[in-house]
């Protein structure tokens, strides 16, 4: 089961960090691999910032009503939500506890994860402790954290002078995902 999770959230993850990396980087200052990996399945038909709260909530006949009514019962203290349709489902967008936050429901309304990006400050401090046992000398200027299947998965963006690396970290245990030298 541990293993089908982990190639589960792989493949979130790809799918995740280009539309992660411009909401995250808009709405929170982060900087998450701009514009490495282009998911298609992922891009929002129209822009976010041209949709008005008003305009893509409960009147938006896009947006399924169930899930507008599941995210209101579990995330009833988002801030600035905005609703877009995928290609498979809906994304709710919002601020939640100063986290730039991803909900994502199937077509049918039902949540199947969700994403929260923020910086170093936010990240649990055993998880943290996790990385920097090993990557010291790396600083961490970013965090994607996947909750899915009741299981959470950091991945935690690191950067020293010579190269960026991405750590994911999932019950405790860490590997490294991806690994990237800088040109010289």
């Amino acid at each position: 089961m541990k293993q089908f999770f982990l190639i589960f959230a792989g493949g979130i993850i790809t799918t995740l960090t280009i539309t992660n990396s411009a909401y995250a980087q808009s709405d929170s200052g982060l900087n998450v691999k701009d514009s490495l990996i282009y998911a298609k399945n992922d891009k929002p038909r129209g822009s976010m910032f041209d949709v008005t709260p008003a305009a893509n909530t409960a009147d938006n006949k896009v947006i399924n009503k169930k899930a507008i009514k599941n995210f209101s019962s579990g995330f009833d203290k988002a801030e600035d939500v905005k609703w877009f349709p995928l290609k498979d489902g809906f994304v709710a967008y919002c601020n939640l506890d100063g986290k730039a936050t991803r909900v994502y429901f199937d077509k049918r309304g039902s949540q199947r994860y969700t994403t929260k990006s923020y910086d170093e400050k936010q990240l649990p401090k055993d998880v943290r402790g996790i990385v920097k046992r090993t990557y010291y000398d790396f600083s961490i200027y970013s965090v994607l954290q996947i909750d899915a299947e009741n299981k959470i998965v950091y991945l935690v963006y690191i950067k020293d002078e010579n190269s960026f690396k991405t750590i994911r970290v999932c019950d405790g245990e860490m590997d490294e995902y991806e690994s990237h030298d800088y040109l010289h």
